[in-house]
């Protein structure tokens, strides 16, 4: 179990990193090539597909994974199920083109919702395989794929935007993205479908299946919800503002944490009726995503003003106060993303369900009046203060399954957070007080200077991660 999990972290984390790296640069690259109103009409349609997305999901991923008899039969039954939904939601999609459009008041919204969503139709045939091969926690296998699409969505992309295609560079970028993971998916993937039905697995994938599906939805309903309401409030110039500002400053949650509540899920699940080891390396994990994300973290909040400046002069200002705060919002997902790994592993998904929930309601009740009166800050402000009181009650309730847990997060999170803020904090902000704005040279070489410290500073402060990150890099080099 061991070596499989960290084979299982190396793979996964090359995997992310390099695919991630491809998505940031895109962005980063578009950002350059494009315009505001570009991004936010993407926004509204990536948000529109991918909440028909959820509804074709239906929780089969996540019920595959967490199934432990009839794989075959189960596997066969989600991809039918999870193919016709796809097809009946790109129906839907289109007839929802125009109104949607309506809505935003702007025209080309249609035309991007009724292409995108073919993108739904690809990706129902290769989600199931590649749940598969998690549920293995094979994911040297599963590497290929996630970095042949994310390298076809970059070149083709970043293409097309230079060619003049503006926010049809990113719609296409994203069909290829599909296309090309199919192909790749199958061609790794063991398994293969006989495209048979099997009646009697529908109820175990859907009992625990719902939930998940509930949960997705919710997540999504939340993290996508204020894009639909700036869009509708302040218009596309704004949202694509606000969206740019949530990529960049969730770098940390979306872009490295990701690979870690994959693994942790089905390692988790192998682990979950031993509950000295599970919580032990749910405390391991905790000190891990602390040390990674605290640095970033600071770093981002330091640095997003002039990281704006420098490329992209005043054309991002109205983004730079809200990645700042979205970093934030960042940290605190980031800290907790394997918590929800952690409840589905123990049978637990409708209580994690419910608080997420209620969360969403919290969100609803308040977002009109936060946009109205503070703009794209205040619902910044509102989304933070949301997360960490979600945190709260996750720490209260892991407690109650997981003794003695609530004492060590402080422990835990404290080091990281106090060599953060005197490696990286003070350093930059003392230059800038002294000498200025930083320009292209000073940027990047604060970047290098402050991560080699606080790296040799937190190994200063404990010898035993030092020894731990050796034996990680032994055991990689035998994979």
């Amino acid at each position: 179990m061991q070596n499989n999990l960290v084979s299982s972290f190396f793979w996964k984390g090359l995997s992310s990193f390099l695919s991630r790296a491809f998505s940031i640069l895109t962005t980063l690259i578009l950002a350059k090539l494009l315009t505001p109103d570009d991004f936010g009409i993407v926004s509204i349609a990536i948000v529109f597909s991918s909440t028909l997305g959820l509804f074709r999901d239906l929780g089969l991923n996540q019920s595959l994974i967490y199934q432990k008899n009839n794989i075959e039969k189960a596997a066969d039954t989600a991809m039918i199920m999870s193919v016709a939904l796809s097809i009946l939601l790109y129906f839907i999609a289109y007839l929802l083109a125009a109104p949607t459009a309506i809505f935003f008041n702007s025209p080309p919204v249609e035309s991007v919702i009724k292409v995108l969503p073919v993108s739904l139709i690809i990706s129902a045939f290769s989600s199931i395989p590649s749940s598969l091969l998690e549920k293995d926690m094979d994911f040297k296998k599963r590497m290929l794929p996630e970095l042949a699409s994310f390298f076809t969505y970059f070149v083709v992309t970043i293409t097309l935007a230079k060619l003049g295609f503006a926010y049809w560079s990113i719609i296409i970028g994203l069909i290829s993205l599909s296309f090309v993971n199919l192909v790749v998916t199958f061609a790794v993937s063991p398994w293969h479908p006989t495209l048979r039905f099997h009646p009697e697995v529908v109820y175990d994938l859907l009992s625990f299946g719902k939930y998940a599906m509930f949960s997705s939805i919710t997540v999504f309903i939340y993290r996508n919800v204020d894009d639909f309401v700036l869009g509708r409030m302040l218009g596309m110039r704004l949202l694509g503002s606000y969206t740019l500002a949530y990529r960049i400053g969730n770098i940390a949650t979306t872009q490295i944490t990701h690979m870690i509540s994959k693994v942790t899920f089905p390692a988790f699940v192998k682990i979950s009726s031993d509950i000295e080891k599970i919580r032990g390396a749910y405390l391991k994990t905790f000190q891990w995503l602390s040390i990674i994300n605290v640095p970033i973290t600071i770093g981002l909040i330091s640095l997003a003003p002039h990281f704006y400046h420098i490329f992209y002069g005043n054309k991002w200002n109205a983004a730079i106060v809200p990645t700042q705060i979205i970093a934030l919002l960042g940290l605190t997902r980031g800290l907790f993303s394997h918590s929800g790994g952690l409840f589905m592993s123990m049978g637990r998904i409708k209580e994690i369900s419910y608080l997420i929930a209620g969360q969403l309601i919290f969100l609803l009740l308040l977002i009109y009046p936060t946009i109205q009166n503070f703009g794209i800050v205040g619902i910044c402000i509102l989304l933070s203060t949301l997360q960490l009181f979600l945190v709260l009650i996750l720490v209260i309730k892991i407690e109650g399954f997981l003794p003695n847990t609530k004492d060590r997060y402080i422990g835990l999170l404290a080091p990281p957070l106090v060599i953060s803020l005197i490696t990286i904090a003070i350093p930059i902000n003392g230059w800038i007080i002294v000498f200025g704005e930083l320009n292209l040279i000073s940027f990047f070489g604060f970047i290098v200077l402050t991560s080699l410290l606080y790296f040799l500073v937190i190994m200063k402060w404990n010898r035993k991660l030092f020894e731990e990150a050796i034996t990680l890099i032994k055991a990689w080099k035998q994979l």
